[in-house]
C-alpha cells in the first residue's frame, strides 16, 4: 500500500488501522471460542459413540453366547436375529448424523479461526506500515536529503498551493508538491520546504511546469 497523503491524514489512517486491528483481534477471539465449543461437542459425540459401541459389542457377544447355547429352532432364530441387529448397530454408530455434524462444525470453525487470524495479522501489518509512514512524516523536520544549501524557499507565502503529500513505494519515501509557476524549481534543484506538515530541505526528483486550465503551476516530487 502506498501512502499519498499529508501527515494529518496519516494520523487518521493510523487511528483507522488501530480500530481495524482491535476489531480483527476481537473477531479472532470470538472464532477461537466458537472453535472451542465445536471441539467440546465433537469430543462429546465421539465419547458417546465409543460408549455406545462398547455396549453394542457386549450385547453382540451375549447374543452370540445365546446362539451357542440355544437348543430349539426358535431360540436359535431369535439369537441370530439379535446378532444381526447388534452387528448393524455397531456398523451404524460411527455414521451418526450428530457426530457427522459435530465433525463438520469443528472443521468449519477451524477454517474460520485461520481466516480470522490471517485478517488480524494483515491488519497489524497495515497498522505498522501506517505508523512507520507517520513517524517518517513527523520526523521530516529533523532530516535533510540535500547535500548543499537550498536555492529556494517554498512555503505558502512563496506560492505553495497545497500541503506536500507523503508517499512510500519500492523506490523509497518521497513528497509530492504543487505551487504557483516557479521556473527556479527544476530537476535536482535543492529547495527548502516550509509548511504545516513538512519543514525540510530536499532535492527535486522530477516534475513539470503546466497550465491546468485556470493557473500556471509547478508540480513535482521531492526526495
Amino acid at each position: 500500500m502506498v501512502y499519498d497523503t499529508s501527515a494529518s491524514d496519516l494520523q487518521k489512517i493510523v487511528r483507522t488501522r488501530r480500530t481495524a486491528v482491535r476489531s480483527a483481534h476481537n473477531h479472532y477471539l470470538t472464532k477461537l471460542k466458537q472453535q472451542g465449543t465445536a471441539a467440546k461437542y465433537r469430543s462429546s459425540t465421539t465419547a458417546t459413540i465409543s460408549k455406545d459401541r462398547e455396549l453394542y459389542k457386549k450385547n453382540l457377544t451375549a447374543a452370540q453366547g445365546r446362539l451357542a447355547k440355544a437348543k430349539t429352532k426358535s431360540g436359535k432364530a431369535a439369537a441370530q436375529k439379535s446378532i444381526k441387529h447388534w452387528q448393524q448397530r455397531i456398523s451404524d454408530v460411527g455414521s451418526l448424523k450428530s457426530h457427522k455434524n459435530a465433525v463438520e462444525s469443528y472443521a468449519k470453525r477451524t477454517k474460520e479461526v485461520k481466516d480470522a487470524k490471517d485478517d488480524w495479522i494483515n491488519a497489524k501489518k497495515l497498522l505498522t506500515k501506517a505508523e512507520r509512514a507517520l513517524k517518517k512524516a513527523g520526523g521530516a523536520k529533523k532530516n535533510s536529503t540535500a547535500t548543499k544549501p537550498a536555492e529556494f524557499l517554498l512555503s505558502n507565502e512563496t506560492g505553495l498551493t497545497d500541503e506536500p503529500a507523503y508517499s512510500e513505494d519500492d523506490d523509497g519515501e518521497s513528497w509530492s508538491f504543487s505551487c504557483l509557476l516557479q521556473h527556479r524549481i527544476t530537476t535536482d534543484a535543492v529547495i527548502k520546504v516550509k509548511s504545516r506538515n513538512l519543514n525540510r530541505t530536499m532535492v527535486v526528483d522530477n516534475g513539470e511546469h503546466a497550465y491546468d486550465g485556470s493557473s500556471f503551476l509547478t508540480t513535482g516530487v521531492l526526495k
